[in-house]
């Protein structure tokens, strides 16, 4: 498993990855330059999604 760090739904996020296909996001909800919540995401169709859309934009860098 591998941990990066990226953008999801226009914010900060922390991006649990394996094989390709992603695991967990932890998003962060930034206000005023403070962190002001945390969501995460572990809904399989959602991570589906996203991984295919993560695979066709080269993320990440390198890959």
């Amino acid at each position: 498993m591998s941990i990066e760090i990226g953008e999801v739904n226009g914010g900060p996020a922390v991006i649990g990855t394996a094989g390709g296909a992603v695991y967990g996001v932890l998003g962060f909800e930034v206000v005023g330059g403070r962190i002001a919540g945390l969501r995460t995401v572990v809904n399989p169709d959602k991570l589906a999604f996203l991984s295919r859309q993560l695979s066709h934009s080269g993320w990440p860098a390198g890959s």
